[in-house]
C-alpha cells in the first residue's frame, strides 16, 4: 500500500502540473493571439479547428478499450493475450485513422462545395491545408492511448503525464514565439502536427523495453479481439456524448423557454459552481493508474481501500469546497459578472448540492475504466440525460431557472445512486463498508505518507 500512495501522490502532482498548463494555454495564449492576429482572424482559426474535431467520432474510444484490456491482461501475466489485443488495438486505430483520413478528404470536398470555406477572410487554399494538417494531427493522437498503456503496465503513469506535460508546455512556448514573429495559421498547425508526431516517437522510444516479455511470445487469431474491442469502444465513446448532450440540451431548453439572458446566467453560474469539481477530477486522475494496476493483479483487498480513502477525501473536500462557495460565491459571481448578472439563491444552492453527488459517482466510477467496463457509465449517462432531460422541459416551463437547476440536481442524484452502488459490486463492498473505512484509511495514509516524508528527508 506504501508503494501505491507513494505513486498516486506522484500522479496528482503531475495530474495537478497537466491542469495547470490546460488554464495556461487559455490564460496565455488567448492574449497572444488577440494581440498579434487581432480579434477577427483569431475567431477564423477557431472556427477551422472546430472541424477536424468532428473527425475525432471516428476512433469511437478504439485506443482506450483496446489499452484497457492489454494493461488488465499484462498485469495477470496472460501475455499471448495482452500481445493479441494490443496488435488488434494497434491494427484498428490505425484503420480508424485511413477511416478518419478518408472522412477528413470528404469533409474538406463539403466545405468547399457548399462554399463554407471561402465565407472565411483567409485565402481557401490556405484554410484547406491547415483543416488538413490538423486532421492529421488530431488523427495520430489515437495512437496516445496505446502508448500510455505501455507506461501503466511499469507503473510509470506520472512519466506519461510528465512527458504530455512537457510536449503541452512546448506547444504554448512555440505558439507564443510564432505569433510574435508574425506567422499565421499555416505555421502553427504546422507546429501542432509536429509537436504530436515527436511526441508519439518520444513516448515509443521511452517505452520500447517495457514490452521485451512479449518479443518471444507467439499469437494468433487476433481477429476475435476486434468484437470487444468494438463494443467496449462504443461504450467509451458514449460518456463524453452524454456528457455533452445534457450540457447542450439543457442550454437549448433554458434559451427557448427563458431567453438568452437566462442562459447565460445558468451556464456562468454552472461553471462557477463546479470549479470544486474540476479540482477533484484531480482524484480520480491519481488513482486510475494504481488501481487498474491493483485490479489486474488482482489485489482487490488494495483496491477496495484506494477508493474508500477516495471518497472520504472527495467527500470532505467537496463538502469544505460547497460551504465556502455557498458564503463567498454569490459575491464573487457578481464581481465576476460586472454585476450584470445576479444569481438567485435557490439556484445557487440546487448547483452546490449537485457537486457533492457528481463529485462521489464521479470518483466512485474509476472502477469502470480501470476494469474495463465501461458499459455500466455509458448506458446510465444516457438513459439519465434522456430521463431528466425530459423532465426539465416541464421543470424549466412551470419554476424557471429553478426548475432547471433541480433537473441538474437530479441528473447527479441518478448517477450516484446507479454508480455508487454498481462500484460496490464490482470491488466487493457494501455500501455502508465503503463510506465507514474510508476515513480511518485516510487517516492512515495520511500518517504513512509523513513518514515516508521524514525517512527521504532523513
Amino acid at each position: 500500500m506504501n508503494k501505491s500512495l507513494k505513486n498516486i501522490f506522484k500522479n496528482g502532482v503531475a495530474s495537478g502540473i497537466q491542469k495547470i498548463l490546460q488554464i495556461a494555454q487559455q490564460l496565455l495564449l488567448i492574449p497572444f493571439f488577440l494581440s498579434y492576429w487581432g480579434a477577427e482572424y483569431y475567431g477564423e482559426w477557431l472556427t477551422i479547428t472546430v472541424f477536424p474535431t468532428i473527425l475525432n467520432l471516428s476512433n469511437v474510444g478504439l485506443g482506450t478499450a483496446a489499452s484497457n484490456s492489454f494493461v488488465l491482461r499484462f498485469i495477470a501475466q496472460d501475455f499471448a493475450g495482452a500481445k493479441r489485443v494490443y496488435r488488434a488495438g494497434f491494427i484498428f486505430v490505425t484503420i480508424s485513422i485511413l477511416v478518419g483520413c478518408i472522412g477528413g478528404l470528404i469533409l474538406i470536398y463539403l466545405l468547399t462545395s457548399n462554399d463554407i470555406l471561402s465565407q472565411l477572410s483567409i485565402p481557401l487554399i490556405e484554410a484547406q491545408k491547415v483543416i488538413s494538417i490538423l486532421i492529421l494531427s488530431r488523427l495520430f493522437n489515437f495512437y496516445y492511448p496505446l502508448l500510455e498503456s505501455r507506461y501503466l503496465i511499469a507503473r510509470k503513469a506520472d512519466v506519461a503525464m510528465n512527458v504530455r506535460n512537457l510536449f503541452a508546455f512546448l506547444k504554448i512556448v512555440l505558439f507564443s514565439i510564432l505569433l510574435v514573429y508574425g506567422f499565421k495559421m499555416l505555421a502553427l498547425a504546422l507546429v501542432d502536427l509536429c509537436i504530436t508526431v515527436f511526441a508519439l516517437l518520444v513516448n515509443y522510444m521511452i517505452t520500447i523495453n517495457n514490452l521485451n516479455r512479449l518479443k518471444s511470445i507467439k499469437i494468433e487469431n487476433i481477429l476475435i479481439e476486434f468484437k470487444e474491442i468494438l463494443l467496449k469502444g462504443i461504450s467509451y465513446m458514449l460518456n463524453p456524448f452524454w456528457q455533452a448532450m445534457f450540457f447542450q440540451g439543457t442550454t437549448l431548453i433554458v434559451r427557448g423557454l427563458l431567453g438568452a439572458e437566462s442562459v447565460t446566467l445558468i451556464n456562468t453560474a454552472r461553471t462557477l459552481s463546479r470549479t470544486v469539481s474540476q479540482l477533484l477530477i484531480l482524484v480520480h486522475l491519481s488513482i486510475f493508474p494504481e488501481i487498474q494496476f491493483e485490479f489486474g493483479a488482482k489485489n482487490f483487498g488494495r483496491v477496495q481501500k484506494i477508493i474508500q480513502i477516495a471518497l472520504a477525501l472527495v467527500g470532505i473536500a467537496s463538502l469544505s469546497g460547497v460551504f465556502i462557495l455557498g458564503i463567498i460565491g454569490p459575491y464573487f459571481y457578481e464581481i465576476w459578472t460586472q454585476g450584470k448578472l445576479e444569481v438567485p439563491s435557490s439556484v445557487w444552492w440546487l448547483l452546490l448540492i449537485g457537486v457533492i453527488f457528481n463529485t462521489q459517482w464521479w470518483t466512485a466510477s474509476v472502477i469502470f475504466r480501470a476494469s474495463n467496463q465501461p458499459r455500466i457509465l455509458a448506458v446510465t449517462g444516457t438513459v439519465g440525460v434522456v430521463i431528466v432531460l425530459s423532465l426539465s422541459y416541464f421543470l424549466t416551463n412551470t419554476f424557471g431557472l429553478d426548475g432547471m437547476a433541480t433537473s441538474m440536481l437530479l441528473m447527479e442524484i441518478i448517477m450516484a445512486i446507479v454508480i455508487i452502488p454498481k462500484t460496490c459490486q464490482i470491488i466487493g463492498l457494501s455500501l455502508k463498508d465503503i463510506y465507514i473505512g474510508g476515513l480511518s484509511g485516510l487517516v492512515d495514509s495520511v500518517n504513512l505518507l509523513k513518514m515516508a516524508y521524514k525517512k527521504e528527508k532523513i
